[in-house]
């Protein structure tokens, strides 16, 4: 019983440092460049279509776009040895000239994925895209290793751009 305890103790803990790793790892090397660490692209390409997203791919690029009524959603990866360096999404409104919740939700879930296990960075950042989004003025920030630029939130057509750049 001892060792048992031992053994599940051992465990905790190289999962407590792993994990503690992973918190502070946020790029990875790939392909020369710099990525969102741990997560695949055809993972997150997977979970899209699963959503009902049409996805497509051109060399290391991915594209994913879904029409929902008068909204238009689409997303663009830049790919490199099967991780994320670029992300581009757009949301499109056909009868509304601000953004709408979900607009707003399809966004931040994006934005967050370079610090999903980081809730504190997270919260930060979806309050900034809130911010920025309400300002109605294209920006541009570099939020840790990432540089995030906004565009057109003023329009029906939103485009948000993440990129790894350390």
């Amino acid at each position: 019983m001892a060792g048992l305890v031992a053994f599940v103790l051992a465990g905790t803990g190289t999962f407590v440092l792993a994990r503690n790793h992973r918190l502070t790892q946020v790029t990875e090397s790939c392909g020369g460049d710099t990525c969102i660490p741990g997560l695949k692209a055809m993972t997150v390409v997977e979970t899209m279509r699963g959503q009902g997203y049409a996805c497509t791919t051109d060399s290391d690029d991915w594209h994913c776009e879904l029409d929902i009524g008068a909204t238009y959603f689409d997303v663009w990866f830049r790919v490199y040895d099967d991780l994320i360096h670029q992300m581009s999404m757009r949301v499109r409104r056909a009868d509304e000239a601000t953004m709408a919740g979900t607009g707003l939700a399809y966004l931040s879930w994006f934005a967050i994925m370079p610090y999903r296990d980081d809730p504190a960075t997270s919260k930060d950042i979806r309050d900034w895209l809130s911010q920025q989004i309400a300002k109605r003025k294209d920006t541009r920030a570099k939020i840790l290793d990432y540089e995030y630029v906004l565009q057109n939130p003023e329009s029906n057509a939103t485009e948000l751009t993440i990129e790894a750049t350390s």
